[in-house]
């Protein structure tokens, strides 16, 4: 049955886990990103240059954060395509101020310091949700990496 079960006077105070977990994890985070919305209409075509301006979208936020990769990418789909996806977490501490609201599938991170993670400083990072415990000390968003894409 254990010391915590249902009859136990023993009992878990998660809201005091967690301040007490959140300054401890505070040296995680020593990457730095930003949340950007995607420029899918793009810019203006130029005939003469054959040539498309790129409007580089501006950052939503910036703040720090802790890189971690989940699992090796895919390699193939089930049409034996060459792909390289993965699956990429981003930590971010839970005083960040931050709008949860401009978490959404679809938009990007773009990693400024990669900090002990400089690898993913040019990677592709696509979110595909956002995700918390209920031991939450940091909130999740989690992403899909194209590995096969540097910008």
């Amino acid at each position: 049955m254990g010391i915590y079960g249902p009859n136990s006077a023993a009992r878990i105070d998660i809201a005091a886990t967690s301040e007490i977990m959140q300054p401890v994890t505070e040296d995680w985070f020593n990457a730095t990103i930003e949340i950007i919305a995607p420029n899918t209409q793009g810019g203006a075509f130029n005939r003469m240059t054959n040539a498309k301006t790129r409007v580089i979208p501006p950052a939503l936020w910036t703040g720090k954060a802790r890189i971690q990769s989940m699992r090796w990418p895919n390699v193939a789909t089930a049409k034996q395509e060459a792909i390289s996806l993965r699956t990429v977490v981003f930590h971010i501490p839970l005083a960040e101020p931050i709008d949860t609201a401009i978490i959404l599938e679809g938009y990007r991170i773009r990693v400024i310091d990669g900090g002990m993670a400089p690898d993913f400083e040019h990677g592709l990072f696509v979110i595909t949700g956002t995700v918390n415990s209920s031991y939450a000390w940091d909130r999740r968003i989690e992403t899909m990496m194209d590995q096969g894409t540097a910008v």
